[in-house]
């Protein structure tokens, strides 16, 4: 017998919004699916070939990029007011455990989505996650390699990648859409308002409609091994949480442990929860949620564009020093070589600053046509030279003179 319940009614409707949108999302991406086939370069055509080969397949591509977009946005806050309202207690333990699941399942689609386009911006937001990733000590490298397929992001990374997508991720959004329906279908405790379950579809189809998806131009053969990307909007909070624990040389606990660790909390509330008030918990939600905020507004980060062109511009390499005013000394940039290799910058760029996982090849690239004096304020403090920065700052952790060892160095492998 369903009880008069308005906010457990309105959360039902939700909840019927989230399955009805979910579904969509299966049957748009098994569609286009069979359209886009082959490496890198065939995988690109078709989906150029999508984008413009008739309004049809070009109107599905743009319902399926927004139509994830607010699968994500309405998962998140569906979880806040469930929450909100207790329902990770019992009797509503699976519909809270088959939400999270389905959240857990937009967010991998948003993350291996993002990657398939091939566009310059996506690939190179692949780079950089997977060098956050290698900052992670003793089991970096292992989960770098597992997560790209190969020791560098290229084609074994896209076919995995689009396996995952295609086939994994829409097994667990199946797993958390069936959890959480089956328990609102057996409880029979609310009512649904069927036009609100079709408002985030409709929200979708607006958008597709009247705002440009996001795209870029293809990636080309450098793009495949540059750090140089802003974040996408539903990885913002853990690029803050970065920014934020770099400022103690352990970036990666905020990115990868701290989220890891909430998931972990969530999954076992229903069973902790029993130790707390739902007061209680409202107030540590709207806590955390806080500090989150005003981390973000302390960070600032440059989020990508989540409409129209995602390239990043090549930087301003700025001046050049005349040689009276720089002049490289080899004896400095040797000690410089011995103090970079014994500093954490060998980690992240490779010893001697050759190729490393975790940070671009110092030998060539944008960071050596830096004037000396911007390359020398890039390692003080990255942020402040090139915004949304994943590379710790060092400022306070080293003195002058070791800095300008570093920039002797550096700047003695100029091609």
């Amino acid at each position: 017998m369903r009880r008069r319940d308005p906010a457990g009614n309105l959360l039902a409707s939700s909840a019927a919004g989230l399955f009805v949108l979910a579904g969509v999302q299966i049957v748009l991406g098994y569609y286009l699916s069979t359209k886009v086939h082959g490496g890198p370069d065939e995988v690109r055509r078709s989906i150029e070939a999508l984008r413009s080969q008739s309004s049809f397949n070009a109107l599905l591509v743009s319902l399926h990029y927004w139509g994830s977009f607010v699968l994500l946005l309405h998962a998140s806050f569906h979880l806040l007011a469930m929450l909100w309202c207790g329902w990770y207690q019992k009797p509503h333990q699976w519909r809270w455990w088959g939400t999270i699941t389905l959240f857990l399942a937009a967010l991998g689609f948003q993350i291996t989505g993002n990657f398939l386009p091939l566009d310059q911006h996506d690939v190179r937001t692949v780079v950089v996650e997977a060098g956050i990733t290698s900052r992670m000590p003793g089991l970096g490298a292992t989960v770098r390699q597992f997560m790209l397929g190969g020791a560098e992001v290229g084609p074994q990374t896209l076919a995995l990648w689009t396996k995952l997508h295609s086939v994994g991720l829409p097994i667990l959004l199946v797993v958390g859409t069936l959890g959480a329906f089956v328990s609102h279908f057996r409880l029979k405790d609310t009512k649904v308002f069927v036009p609100a379950a079709f408002m985030s579809l409709f929200f979708a189809f607006a958008l597709c409609l009247l705002v440009e998806p996001a795209g870029g131009t293809a990636a080309t053969a450098s793009d495949w091994s540059s750090f140089d990307a802003h974040p996408s909007w539903y990885v913002a909070p853990m690029h803050v949480l970065l920014s934020t624990f770099d400022k103690l040389s352990i970036g990666w606990v905020g990115a990868m442990v701290l989220p890891g660790l909430l998931v972990g909390f969530l999954f076992a509330l229903p069973f902790i929860g029993r130790k707390f008030t739902l007061q209680m918990i409202r107030v540590m939600t709207v806590s955390a949620l806080a500090v989150l905020g005003g981390l973000t507004l302390w960070v600032r980060p440059q989020i990508a564009p989540i409409s129209g062109s995602q390239d990043i511009k090549a930087p301003d390499p700025g001046p050049t020093t005349s040689p009276t005013a720089f002049k490289l000394d080899p004896k400095l940039a040797e000690e410089g070589q011995r103090l970079f290799n014994s500093q954490p910058c060998a980690n992240c760029h490779g010893t001697d600053g050759t190729k490393g996982a975790a940070g671009p090849d110092l030998t060539k690239g944008d960071v050596l046509l830096r004037d000396p004096e911007v390359l020398r304020d890039y390692i003080l403090n990255p942020e402040k030279v090139k915004k949304g920065s994943t590379m710790p700052a060092f400022e306070g952790k080293l003195s002058n003179d070791q800095i300008n060892l570093l920039v002797q160095f550096i700047l003695s492998h100029r091609r």
